[in-house]
């Protein structure tokens, strides 16, 4: 039992030290959650003196500067996020995984946090540069960019000053059991065709440590030759996510959250900030994903629970 606490004393002390928390409020990022990640806002007069662009990664006064800018694009859609990168001359991250859509593993899941991030996956904060390699988003003090080359030789050398930036939840319960809860029921639309829609709920942590809670539901494909082929992103007739609560630390619980309705779209998604992620030890996230993938099977409904893995 002793060495159970002990154990767990660490965990707590290492996350407080190796993930930032907030340094200029303690208020969550102030969204119009019905709205998120679908408006069109033009921030570019307000924010544009908390940054600047050199050797094609963003460099932000300090951690409130970061913190200002999240807030000010959290309510923007994929699409304009893209725009806005664009405007201010630096090849996001985000943009980059538009580019290489088969990269399905190590994406930082919150788009927000991937849109201030370059496509080499760096940004500089004050007088620390941060670097995406793969599951970890590394700290390197004192913005010594020779060490960003080392990291992404070795990273298993660098482990005491990393954080997981986006880590998968697994479903719980649901009302069906199709795969886990990671997709829906497969459609044969006739013998060279198959569709079917996939489930993607995760948590990001931001640079600041921000948790933020994605959910995405993303339509898929198969075709046939001599044998089903790789499943490709494949529109869907209409969807729509709704986040029906979530509970934090079995105790706190969070309220629910109705993403828009999109249609003739391959995908849609929604994105919960909550707090700082050094205080969730671990969370439920209840989600409905309601969506039509053609005609031939007609409108679906999926209710699952996710939680930490």
């Amino acid at each position: 039992m002793k060495n159970h606490y002990e154990a767990l004393l660490f965990k707590v002390v290492l996350s407080i030290l190796l993930i930032p928390t907030f340094s200029c409020t303690n208020n969550l990022p102030e969204v119009n959650f019905a709205e998120t990640n679908n408006a069109k806002v033009d921030t570019r007069s307000a924010i544009s003196s908390e940054f600047f662009v050199a050797n094609g990664y963003l460099h932000f006064n300090n951690q409130c500067s970061y913190e200002k800018v999240f807030k000010e694009i959290f309510s923007l859609d994929k699409e304009s996020l893209l725009s806005w990168s664009a405007k201010n001359n630096f090849t996001s991250l985000l943009s980059y995984y538009e580019k290489n859509d088969s990269i399905d593993q190590y994406r930082v899941a919150d788009i927000v946090s991937a849109t201030l991030f370059n496509e080499e996956g760096l940004l500089s904060i004050g007088d620390s540069l941060y670097q995406v390699v793969n599951d970890y988003v590394y700290i390197i003090k004192e913005n010594n960019y020779r060490v960003v080359n080392a990291i992404k030789e070795n990273p298993e050398n660098f482990k005491s000053s990393r954080f997981k930036h986006t880590e998968y939840l697994v479903p719980f319960q649901g009302t069906k059991s199709v795969s886990d809860g990671s997709r829906s029921y497969v459609i044969q639309v006739n013998r060279k065709r198959r569709e079917y829609a996939n489930f993607e709920v995760s948590k990001s942590i931001n640079a600041i440590g921000l948790a933020i809670v994605n959910i995405k539901l993303i339509g898929r494909a198969q075709k046939k030759g001599l044998w089903w082929g790789t499943s490709f992103n494949d529109e869907m007739d209409w969807g729509q996510i709704v986040c029906n609560g979530m509970l934090i630390n079995d105790k706190v619980p969070v309220k629910g959250v109705i993403g828009p309705k999109v249609t003739n779209s391959v995908s849609t998604s929604i994105s919960i900030p909550l707090t700082a992620d050094n205080i969730i030890t671990n969370l439920r996230v209840n989600v409905t994903f309601n969506f039509c993938k053609n005609v031939i099977k007609g409108d679906e409904s999926y209710s699952h629970i996710y939680v930490n893995p």
